[in-house]
């Protein structure tokens, strides 16, 4: 792992052929993200990384692929025999282009002409060459989010999953005695920095138990703005005939505002 030592600007290691594929456990790539972050996108420019999940997960639990897949890891493996969260966001993220192939990595990780290239630290708050967005997002209602009991008290959490100035987690007030109809009429508001990798979870839970009833996750890049209905499944992953959240949503660019605020000083 040589190559991903060494100060200054960091250069892709020529000496191994790109098939060439590193092997880590989940703890070494933490280490490796936290110490050495510009060297290992680097490094993942021109060579395979796979990770893979530590032998002490003896309950076959997994860890959130999305902070690898920031520092360019290729190949986030993850214990399938286990369908939680980590599982919901893999699928998400190959979902995104039909299951067809690979998702090609953010520009940040592989475009020589982007501000941030050979620049770009997942653990960062701010990041000069990117603009941050605004995400406003409304839970209006559902319809037959337990479809078990009609007479569940539901409410909805709303998450952002990315890199960790990114990651945000709101929900909704409490609607009593009512699983067929339920009306929210919430609005939450996110700040994301770093749209390319940025997922949206919903997570419908019993308010007496605390049981995911429904959950659905995408790419933000995905959720198209407007009205619309999110398709909810099961915490198996599976779709549930006719269960759904009526959400709206709108994307506001930070660089826009800032445009128009100097575009109208310059006019005056």
């Amino acid at each position: 792992m040589s190559s991903f030592s060494g100060g200054g600007k960091q250069r892709p290691n020529a000496n191994h052929p790109c098939y060439q594929c590193s092997s880590l456990n989940e703890n070494t790539a933490k280490k490796l993200c936290r110490k050495q972050p510009h060297a290992l996108v680097a490094h993942t420019e021109t060579q395979l990384v796979r990770t893979y999940p530590a032998g002490m997960r003896i309950d076959s639990s997994n860890f959130n692929p999305v902070i690898f897949w920031a520092f360019g890891t290729q190949m986030v493996a993850l214990n399938y025999q286990t369908e939680d969260a980590a599982l919901h966001l893999n699928a998400a993220m190959f979902e995104q282009n039909g299951r067809c192939g690979y998702v090609l990595k953010p520009r940040v990780m592989w475009d020589r002409t982007h501000m941030m290239y050979r620049r770009f630290n997942p653990w960062d708050k701010e990041f000069d060459g990117l603009h941050s967005s605004h995400l406003i997002l409304g839970v209006i209602s559902g319809q037959y989010v337990c479809q078990s009991n009609m007479a569940s008290s539901t409410y909805v959490e709303v998450e952002v999953v990315g890199i960790p100035v990114d990651c945000n987690k709101q929900k909704t007030k409490v609607i009593q005695r009512n699983a067929l109809n339920p009306i929210w009429n919430d609005t939450f508001f996110f700040q994301v920095m770093f749209r390319d990798l940025a997922f949206l979870r919903f997570s419908v839970l019993d308010a007496g138990t605390s049981h995911l009833l429904a959950q659905r996750v995408m790419p933000l890049k995905c959720l198209r703005p407007g009205y619309r209905h999110v398709r909810l499944r099961s915490s198996q992953n599976q779709p549930l005939p006719l269960a759904t959240l009526f959400v709206y949503s709108r994307t506001e660019e930070e660089s826009l505002d800032y445009d128009a605020g100097a575009t109208a000083e310059n006019g005056d």
